[in-house]
């Protein structure tokens, strides 16, 4: 009788009549799937920062990045996002409705800068 292992692996003949595990993959096809792998990854992870970035500059915190991982919560919060109104805008609504544009208006002096006498006195 032979052992389980042999049994539960399928095999098959190649063209030249070797015979090869049939659930095996080519070394270029697992080489590609290793280098695809990766690229995936760094595009995910740019694509992560990129959506923190962008967040942040909303006025949220960068952790509502997660809820896109959560299947009904994600679509919610993107309603949110798109029809909500900003923490930002309401600051900035907020700070044009007090004056102030963020800085300290300059200051004019009506007879141009102070001058200094030659002598230093």
């Amino acid at each position: 009788m032979a052992p389980l292992h042999e049994l539960s692996v399928v095999q098959c003949t190649n063209v030249s009549g070797q015979v090869n595990s049939c659930l095996s993959l080519p070394h270029n096809v697992s080489v590609f799937f290793a280098v695809f792998g990766v690229f995936f990854l760094l595009v995910f992870v740019f694509s992560l920062v990129c959506q923190i970035k962008i967040i942040t500059k909303a006025g949220y915190s960068g952790w509502y990045v997660l809820t896109a991982f959560v299947p009904i919560l994600n679509i919610v919060m993107f309603v949110v996002f798109v029809f909500g109104k900003w923490p930002i805008q309401t600051r900035l609504e907020n700070a044009e409705r007090s004056g102030c544009r963020g800085f300290a208006p300059p200051q004019f002096v009506q007879g141009g800068p102070a001058r200094r006498s030659p002598q230093g006195e």
